[in-house]
């Protein structure tokens, strides 16, 4: 068993992540079980849900790769809140570049203090923000 060092929490010793905040105990993505060589090209993303945890995501820099943004379950990253739409955006990879793009229209998702009004370019350092959730690009 291990303890998380972000929320305290214990878990298996062969857990990737923390069940309760989803910190990533690999401190780098050459500690990641599988990933060697051409498979460590990962984009990595830092959520924070404001009052509930925080943590890191990756995202395989391959063409069509895709992260969800949302409340419902079903999402990479849910927001739990009435605000947020079933399926607010998509943060994606395409031409060589990481992507983030506006499904719900009435929803109001922000890069920096712009609102999104199509596929947007995003690079190491920006902030989006999905209600009270910030996801913060680290690496592409």
């Amino acid at each position: 068993m291990k303890t998380c060092p972000n929320c305290g929490s214990v878990t298996f010793d062969d857990m990737e992540t923390c069940y309760d905040c989803h910190y990533c105990y690999a401190s780098t993505l050459g500690d990641l079980p599988g990933l060697d060589g051409e498979a460590l090209r990962m984009a990595r993303l830092k959520v924070v849900l404001q009052g509930l945890s925080v943590y890191e995501t990756l995202l395989r820099k391959q063409e069509g790769a895709t992260l969800r943004v949302g409340c419902a379950t079903g999402n990479a990253i849910v927001v739990p809140e009435p605000e947020v739409a079933e399926h607010q955006c998509s943060i994606f990879f395409s031409q060589g570049q990481l992507w983030v793009e506006a499904v719900e229209k009435d929803a109001i998702t922000v890069i920096g203090t712009t609102p999104l009004s199509g596929p947007q370019a995003v690079i190491p350092g920006d902030s989006l923000h999905v209600g009270s959730a910030t996801i913060t690009v680290l690496e592409t």
